[in-house]
């Protein structure tokens, strides 16, 4: 599902001015059909998960085993 630029801002939880600062920086997947700028739902949701930091107790976890 695309999502156009004001439903990708609000979903990701920025203002426009970040998201817009985000694309431009090619920090986040986008498409772009003239002047309008479209996400894919599951790839905004992919890139929000991957900045995910491990809790201490998987850290202890990891370094355990």
């Amino acid at each position: 599902e695309f999502l156009d630029a004001n439903a990708s801002a609000a979903f990701i939880g920025e203002s426009m001015s970040s998201f817009y600062r985000r694309t431009s920086n090619r920090e986040i997947p986008y498409y772009k059909r003239g002047k309008r700028i479209f996400c894919k739902r599951n790839e905004l949701k992919i890139w929000l998960e991957s900045g995910k930091k491990p809790t201490r107790h998987e850290i202890r976890e990891t370094f355990s085993n």
